[in-house]
Parts: C-alpha cells; structure tokens; sequence
C-alpha cells in the first residue's frame, strides 16, 4: 500500500523513505492560465493595433462610403430596406441580394454571411447614417482577433512569447486586411 502525505511544499512518501521539494516559486497565474504580465502584453496588442490603425487608415475612413455590394448588405441588414429577421440571414444567407431579375436566381448560398449582417446591423446601430466611421468597427474586429490569437498561443498552445508575438504579427498582416491599397505592399 502507498501511503503519501503532503506537508507544505514537500510531499513525503513513508513507504519508499523518498521525499520531494516542489519548486514554490511559480508566478502568480490567473485562472485561464496567463499571468498578469501576458494579458496586460495582450491588451496593449490590441490597443496599439486599433489606434495604429485608425491613424494609418484615416484617409479611407474619411472618404468612407457604401458602394456596390455594400447597398443590398446594407439593405439587407438594417431598417434602411425594411423589417429585420435575423432568422433569415441563417436560413438564406445572401440568397437573391446581388439578383436583379428572377429568372437569373440561383440556389446557392454562403452561410457564413450571418456574421457580415451582424456587423454592418452593429455599425448601424452604432454610428447610424455616418458612413464615414463604420469602417471603425471593422478595424476594432480586427485588433480583437489579434488579441484572441495572441490568447490562444499563449494559453492554448502554450507557445513561448516569441512565438505568440510570431503569430500576432501574422494575424496582422494577413493579406485580408492589408491588401496592397491599405499597406503599399506590392505581392
């Protein structure tokens, strides 16, 4: 029979006369297992990304106006085309937005489109007939999926700092959000 005790930091095993010293000295750890130190890193991420961003982009946010697709999503997706189902954005998705005539309709549909209605239904609600500061929004979602990534390398997989701070600056120049008209960056 094993028989084991614990006494303070020392566990003490009679039956095989073995005793162990654990290391106390382990920082301080918040319950999702980041220390304080990695989630003020994360946050000042985020911040300086979103005001990075706004500096950087303020000649677009400035000149900002709903063009092309944009008018039927914005239609779509706020009272400015009429009653809101968000039911529908799940079932149909953009299904017979972008169709100027019946006989051209089609069946297909991209589900994923529920989370774009959400955001222009936010900008919307949040800034109104301002055009100009919609793209806020999506630039504040973009420094928070920097932040979430940062999260996940370091809570998640455990990554070192390096390596998380590696995946951050991924996330930050992925080409989705700094295309060539955003960045100068010639690809």
């Amino acid at each position: 029979m094993h028989d084991a005790s614990i006494a303070g930091t020392r566990i003490i095993s009679p039956s095989q006369g073995v005793g162990i010293t654990m290391n106390s000295t382990t920082p301080t750890v918040q319950p999702s297992g980041l220390s304080r130190q990695q989630w003020w890193m994360i946050a000042a991420c985020v911040a300086l990304l979103l005001g990075l961003q706004l500096w950087l982009f303020r000649p677009i946010i400035g000149d900002y106006f709903p063009t092309l697709d944009e008018t039927a999503v914005q239609a779509g997706s706020t009272p400015i085309g009429g009653s809101i189902n968000p039911v529908l954005w799940f079932l149909h998705g953009f299904q017979g937005y972008f169709v100027p005539y019946p006989e051209w309709s089609t069946t297909a549909t991209d589900f994923w489109r529920p989370l774009v209605k959400v955001y222009y239904w936010a900008s919307y609600y949040t800034f109104g007939h301002h055009w100009t500061a919609q793209p806020i929004l999506g630039y504040a979602a973009h420094a928070i999926i920097v932040g979430l990534i940062g999260y996940l390398a370091l809570a998640v997989l455990r990554l070192n700092s390096w390596l998380a701070i590696a995946a951050m600056a991924i996330a930050i120049f992925n080409p989705a959000t700094c295309s060539k008209m955003r960045c100068g960056i010639h690809y």
